[in-house]
């Protein structure tokens, strides 16, 4: 098994996550709350603004700068670029879909369960995902295994 470093840089990366995360989520839900302001279309594109901030800045940014942080010793990682940029984009478009089932109807209990079931599981795990995969979302010279569930 190899040595594995999670805080390479110290609590650099764990804050830089926790600022750019809290960020994001600041920022989305501020949007959020604008698109509830119109209907039809505007409503659509304020909901994505606010998809984008929560996807990217407030879950992937945050797994991003997480993965910078980690190391294993003598070995280089290297992230395959269409599959770091890949899960960005799923973690957007979750995130969009569980803020369309949402924003869009009447406001029910179901809707919100909908929503959080739709979005928030599926938008955190998936910037991860790069993560769990040595190939080809990440590769280093040594052979990657994930410990068993």
């Amino acid at each position: 098994m190899l040595p594995v470093h999670n805080f390479s840089y110290g609590a650099v990366t764990p804050l830089a996550g926790f600022v750019m995360s809290s960020l994001g989520a600041y920022l989305g839900l501020r949007f959020a709350v604008r698109a509830r302001e119109y209907t039809g279309a505007p409503r659509a594109r304020w909901l994505l603004l606010a998809a984008v901030s929560i996807g990217t800045t407030g879950i992937w940014v945050m797994h991003f700068i997480a993965m910078l942080g980690y190391t294993i010793p003598g070995e280089t990682i290297r992230y395959n670029v269409p599959v770091t940029i890949g899960s960005m984009l799923l973690a957007v478009a979750v995130v969009y879909v569980g803020l369309l089932i949402v924003g869009f109807g009447p406001e029910t209990p179901a809707r919100l369960l909908a929503s959080s079931r739709a979005s928030a599981w599926p938008g955190c795990i998936t910037p991860a995902w790069p993560r769990w995969r040595c190939p080809p979302g990440r590769r280093t010279t040594a052979a990657c295994s994930l410990p068993p569930c």
